[in-house]
């Protein structure tokens, strides 16, 4: 697996385990080429009753349509991985760039089970058509007037009218997001009215009527609202519209969080990272879980809940939109999962979670019942050194392989204590240190693997856990403004579970 850096990220996050950013980058792109090299036959995609033929406009439509799914820095790698396990849907990966993965290839389906089963993704973009060169604004409004995709892909459905309150129930608005890099047009704001005025005057629509319409609407909350980004750079015009109707990392179970929550994707990328899914780990536990995000997501990956299956269908206000299409996948995911679990309801793996904060603990406890994961889930009111496992080395009920996944507090907000001697003593280390303590403790009897796995901002204060591994950098990338990395002592290996006689 290559895992990026980002460019971003602070020296002492850069250690000697990982490649510079452009290194991973292009020893990457060369590997995923070799594996999407060989073509999907056409035995291989099974075209279901929704699936559209070539030979329609919209089949037409999709097969030559090229996608591009964001993703946090650092976590571009992770999502071609997941793109490439759909490769049977015929997803074919053009290019992993940084900030994302450029994809093409996908029919209807394919492209819904991509918004249904990819964690790390944080939107899809469809591209607009080609890029075009463009100078000053009349050119964009003219050349984007002219774009046969606005009325390929659009449904403007029902049609632009007031009710009788002034309010048009789900309108069609387009919210224009404008990226410019070294380039002639530079006015942000500008850019976003001519490229809307292109749209109205492609697809008809009396600007009017839409502006009317636009300002009674002005604070709804409009989900079916189209979201087009317009990135130029150097003067090279590239229009995407977002076929999420949320963003992809919000999950839809966390209604209720603590005083800084782990952004569901970053919290999946650790546990992917980890081989939380893949390796024979018999128990995860997260001493400071928060919210409960780690252990959510540890829960659905385990029995196959997709990420987005609390999600509304994509593709709203689109000609591809298709709910019934969306449901019959979904369900069907769904039971599959159910069937898993009820499969192996003996052997999935302990799933602990404890804070010290007691309303944290109910909102966790909240949380996963919203995520369907309630009962696969032990969340207790307790500290780091009164977790049972941690408090009781003997507590043999836990034997095996164990995963200690944490999101621990940054201390960007504390200031540093001095001990007297011009030296000043981070406010958290007694806590880093005790969350490297405890982990050894459990490991020193039975016949256990402990790991340890966690995200930090600060590298030099997250090596002082006292670890007898030395922390190694999973993927870099960035976290509510700050540069932060996912650490680990390593993932398992088959050499490690027969040295430790449990493979």
């Amino acid at each position: 697996m290559w895992v990026a850096v980002c460019k971003t990220t602070p020296s002492y996050l850069q250690c000697t385990y990982h490649m510079n950013w452009r290194s991973s980058i292009m020893k990457a792109l060369g590997y995923l080429q070799h594996a999407t090299r060989r073509n999907v036959s056409s035995k291989e995609v099974q075209p279901s009753e929704y699936f559209i033929s070539s030979n329609e406009p919209l089949g037409e439509f999709l097969r030559y349509s090229k996608f591009f799914a964001t993703t946090l820095p650092g976590l571009e790698f992770l999502a071609a991985q997941e793109l490439l396990s759909l490769r049977r849907m015929g997803v074919q990966i053009e290019a992993v760039e940084e900030g994302g993965v450029q994809f093409s290839g996908v029919d209807l389906e394919g492209l819904l089970k991509c918004h249904l089963h990819i964690g790390t993704v944080s939107h899809i973009y469809l591209r607009a058509g080609d890029p075009f060169v463009a100078t000053n604004m009349s050119e964009l409004v003219r050349k984007v007037s002219k774009m046969d995709f606005w009325g390929e892909y659009i449904l403007i459905e029902p049609p632009l009218q007031d009710n009788e309150s002034g309010l048009q129930s789900n309108p069609i608005l387009f919210d224009i997001r404008v990226k410019t890099v070294k380039s002639k047009l530079y006015h942000t704001k500008g850019i976003a009215e001519r490229v809307e005025r292109g749209i109205l005057d492609s697809l008809g629509i009396d600007h009017a009527a839409y502006y009317t319409m636009k300002s009674n609407n002005s604070g709804e909350k409009n989900v079916g609202s189209v979201s087009v980004l317009v990135r130029i750079v150097k003067n090279i015009v590239q229009i995407s519209v977002d076929t999420s109707c949320t963003p992809l990392h919000r999950r839809g179970y966390r209604l209720q969080t603590g005083k800084a929550p782990l952004r569901e994707d970053l919290a999946y990328a650790l546990l992917y990272c980890q081989g939380w899914n893949r390796f024979g780990y018999n128990t995860l536990i997260d001493p400071m879980c928060g919210s409960g995000t780690i252990i959510i997501e540890a829960a659905a990956m385990t029995v196959g809940l997709p990420p987005g299956r609390l999600r509304t269908a994509p593709l709203r206000h689109s000609k591809l939109w298709r709910p019934n299409l969306w449901d019959d996948i979904l369900k069907s995911t769904i039971d599959e999962a159910r069937n898993t679990r009820e499969i192996n309801t003996k052997n999935c793996p302990y799933i602990i979670g404890s804070d010290r904060d007691a309303g944290v603990v109910v909102a966790a406890k909240e949380n996963a019942k919203r995520a369907g994961v309630d009962d696969m889930i032990e969340i207790s009111n307790c500290s780091i050194s009164s977790n049972p496992w941690f408090s009781n080395p003997n507590y043999t009920a836990l034997d095996g392989c164990v995963l200690v996944a944490t999101n621990p507090p940054f201390g960007r907000r504390i200031s540093k204590i001095s001990n007297g001697r011009n030296n000043f003593i981070h406010p958290l280390l007694p806590l880093y240190q005790t969350l490297g303590k405890y982990p050894q403790r459990g490991a020193s009897s039975g016949r256990r693997i402990v790991q340890l796995s966690l995200i930090a901002h600060d590298f030099r204060l997250a090596r002082k856990t006292g670890i007898d591994d030395p922390l190694k950098l999973l993927f870099a990338t960035s976290h509510g403004g700050l540069n932060v990395g996912a650490f680990t002592t390593g993932p398992l290996s088959s050499k490690m579970l027969t040295t430790h006689g449990l493979h």
